[in-house]
């Protein structure tokens, strides 16, 4: 049986590797359409079952041209972040819509937020945002997640 600290040993390797093909511009994504509220499920569905998520995502979402593996760990590292800084069973909530040929997805949740001179750094490598409001963020995660959401988003053209 996979211990807990392999798994996140695990997963950091992923990370450093993800992070590295991002930064030397090597990201290939495999475009094809695909459903949104599906790629968010599926996300979903790896959590650990720790705190409410609310789906509130129109039927009629757009298909979009993405890689739907990589949108999958784009959902997952914002939902588990959500999920790290919202007080014990508040919800985090997914929420969708399009307009102008753009199709958004946001994931709200109900933390203190980022700090206004934290803001601009937040997607930033191994930044890590710490505040002595949030004793979560002291010693939680590596500070990859959101840089990887960004270059994967990105090279999916979002």
């Amino acid at each position: 049986m996979i211990d807990g600290e392999s798994v996140r040993l695990a997963r950091l390797v992923d990370d450093l590797l993800d992070l590295s093909k991002i930064q030397a511009g090597a990201v290939a994504p495999r475009p094809d359409w695909c459903d949104l509220s599906d790629v968010v499920a599926t996300a979903v569905a790896h959590l650990p079952d720790t705190q409410p998520i609310e789906l509130d995502l129109p039927l009629d979402l757009p298909l979009v041209q993405a890689d739907a593996a990589q949108l999958e760990r784009v959902f997952s590292n914002l939902l588990e972040n959500a999920i790290k800084f919202s007080p014990a069973g508040a919800p985090v909530r997914v929420t969708g819509g399009a307009a102008g040929g753009r199709v958004t997805v946001r994931v709200t949740d109900r933390g203190r937020g980022i700090p206004a001179q934290q803001r601009t750094r937040v997607f930033e490598p191994f930044f890590r945002g710490r505040t002595d409001r949030s004793p979560v963020a002291a010693g939680a995660g590596s500070g990859l997640g959101l840089a990887i959401v960004k270059g994967f988003v990105e090279a999916n053209g979002g």
